[in-house]
């Protein structure tokens, strides 16, 4: 049995949509009467929100109980909406780590505003965040993303 450890498999790129920019708009702001500047400050929030969305798929290996979702995090930004993918990362498993079965498993997970050039904190030290890419078809559907109000 070796040392925890945790590897970013990848880290991808949010892709913006119309569809996403309308929802996120509405979730925030719909029913408030706006003023032309306050839309115009809206949308301007909510792009910057959009395109500044990460989603973490990582290899965590020989798991103990200092692992935590939550430690997974940059600055003031932390892990949310995690799921715990099947080994090859073609299905979901569990978004409960209490249903995770063995000590090696894969994660994935969304964070907002990482600097690409620093670290991302985890339960057992720091990791350098690879490349960003462009999101794979699988994690599209697997992990829709959901706007946050």
């Amino acid at each position: 049995m070796g040392e925890p450890a945790v590897k970013i498999l990848d880290a991808y790129r949010q892709p913006f949509s119309t569809g996403l920019f309308e929802e996120a708009m509405q979730l925030k702001y719909g029913g408030l009467e706006l003023t032309p500047e306050e839309r115009s400050e809206a949308e301007k929030s909510v792009r910057e929100e959009l395109s500044n969305i990460i989603l973490f798929e990582v290899l965590v290996s020989n798991a103990d109980n200092r692992f935590y979702a939550g430690d997974f995090s940059q600055r003031d930004q932390v892990a949310y909406d995690e799921a715990y993918l099947s080994e090859n990362g073609e299905a979901i498993i569990s978004r409960d780590l209490e249903k995770v079965t063995g000590r090696d498993f894969r994660i994935a997970f969304f964070v907002h505003f990482i600097d690409p050039d620093l670290p991302l904190a985890t339960s057992y030290g720091t990791v350098d965040i690879p490349p960003l890419k462009d999101m794979p078809e699988r994690l599209l559907r697997l992990m829709p993303y959901d706007p946050v109000t």
